[in-house]
């Protein structure tokens, strides 16, 4: 028998686990994994004239998986990770609303009317769902 030797973190099936049981590592790879999508996205939002439902499927089908992906897993995540993930759909709902309604009227709506405008939910709210449908 060899020892298996100690490293700092470590990926697998796709999730970042470091020896600290902390999930900075992951939640760092999945905002490096996913922003150059929404850089994208924020791109067509302003060049292309698409309507509202055919940019909420381009992040449904595009960014969610990725923001989702074993999340019943890493859910235990800070509140600082958290919020990162979250500003990421938040940049993303104002960049489409901006592109259709106007920058100063998308300016001031609160975060929940910015989603309820694009039909999405929060990603905290999606995590705590599938863990839910997980575990039933």
């Amino acid at each position: 028998g060899s020892s298996v030797p100690e490293v700092a973190s470590a990926r697998h099936l796709g999730v970042t686990m470091s020896a600290s049981l902390s999930w900075s590592d992951h939640i760092s790879e999945v905002i490096r994994r996913v922003g150059w999508k929404v850089a994208l996205l924020k791109r067509l939002a302003f060049r292309a004239h698409l309507s509202l439902p055919v940019f909420s499927l381009l992040y449904k089908a595009l960014i969610c998986p990725c923001l989702k992906y074993a999340s019943p897993v890493w859910d235990g995540c800070s509140k600082a990770e958290s919020l990162a993930l979250e500003r990421i759909q938040l940049s993303l709902a104002r960049a489409i609303l901006s592109s259709h309604f106007g920058g100063l009227f998308v300016s001031k709506l609160p975060k929940p009317e910015l989603l309820l405008m694009l039909s999405w939910s929060t990603l905290s709210w999606r995590r705590r769902r599938q863990k839910l449908l997980l575990f039933w």
